[in-house]
């Protein structure tokens, strides 16, 4: 492949800064909810498409400057499709004006050293601003003192070991109380609330949850106590950092109770991202789509998420549905 024979050598990097921003930007937002490990594979595809689409495009333009201008526009629109996708009118205004840049590009004898020069300075600073916050918060996580569970049992828990049953304890997160379900969305629930307690099962009348959000309620229910201590402990006040949160969660004090009872503790993956019990003995992801959390938002602000609504020959909720089955298959 010829590439810039004729001109003067320049290290050509901004289609790297210009691929991996809308991931780094997206991560910087959500640094104290998704790990690095569900990011990580994200940007490993992002790099190697961007390395097949440069190479192809640099050969057909026998430039590597000019291949990388066209591929980085690419990914612009590519990733913030959801910016021009309001009316057909702004899609195709929009791919009018692209199908004359990249031509435009494509013609030119110019070697846009200047530009190249200017696209590799910028899209750097774009990047390290946001990859500077999220190495700070991965560096410097905020205090996550917990309570200790006593390691001591008395003589009736330690007779008790090896006799006492499995608990199973089920979240199903966002399922409203009969009350709520009728008031707020005309849901009548009661048949199967009905066919609950005829299968022995005690529900409550008038339920409701010790906080409003799940990153809160989850850890205060596991503990066994509200997290006013916990936050005042930690000095939290101010933060709104959830990994404190996420890490109260996994080393919970039933969990920790447990095992000193001998149990062994098997988490199952919910499909959110910081929210999984990977501290448990035993973890089972049962996301096998490929599409975690993280991914999945991403693709939303592409032509990715239309599409695939458009062409799924399945209703995301029977998926979802699906889902659950195999997760209370797998618990049985």
């Amino acid at each position: 492949m010829t590439t810039d024979k004729t001109q003067k050598k320049m290290l050509v990097i901004f289609p790297i800064f210009v691929a991996l921003f809308p991931i780094i930007h997206l991560y910087r937002e959500n640094v104290d909810k998704v790990e690095i490990s569900v990011v990580a594979p994200t940007i490993f595809y992002t790099l190697i498409t961007l390395a097949v689409g440069w190479a192809a495009i640099a050969a057909m333009t026998k430039s590597v400057r000019k291949g990388g201008l066209i591929v980085s526009w690419l990914f612009v629109l590519f990733s913030f499709y959801y910016t021009y996708d309001g009316w057909i009118i702004q899609i195709v205004l929009v791919l009018l004006i692209s199908n004359w840049l990249i031509y435009f590009i494509v013609i030119s004898k110019s070697d846009f050293r200047g530009f190249v020069a200017f696209m590799n300075v910028s899209s750097f600073v774009a990047i390290a601003i946001p990859g500077y916050s999220i190495i700070m918060a991965l560096l410097n996580p905020p205090p996550m003192e917990i309570r200790q569970v006593p390691d001591v049992l008395s003589q009736k828990q330690i007779d008790m070991k090896g006799t006492t049953p499995n608990v199973y304890f089920i979240i199903l997160d966002g399922y409203g109380g009969q009350k709520a379900l009728e008031e707020f969305y005309t849901v009548k629930n009661s048949s199967f609330i009905s066919f609950l307690e005829d299968q022995g099962f005690w529900v409550s009348k008038a339920s409701r949850s010790n906080y409003m959000r799940t990153v809160l309620s989850l850890p205060a229910t596991l503990n066994m106590e509200y997290l006013d201590e916990f936050i005042e402990m930690n000095e939290l006040e101010e933060s709104k950092d959830e990994r404190p949160f996420a890490y109260l969660l996994r080393w919970n004090y039933v969990k920790g109770f447990l095992m000193n009872m001998g149990y062994e503790s098997v988490g199952i993956s919910s499909g959110f991202a910081g929210w999984d019990m990977i501290g448990a003995d035993h973890f089972l992801n049962q996301r096998n789509d490929g599409m975690n959390q993280f991914r999945a938002m991403l693709h939303s602000h592409t032509p990715v998420y239309p599409i695939l609504r458009e062409l799924a020959f399945e209703d995301p909720f029977a998926k979802h549905r699906e889902l659950q089955i195999q997760t209370i298959e797998a618990i049985g």
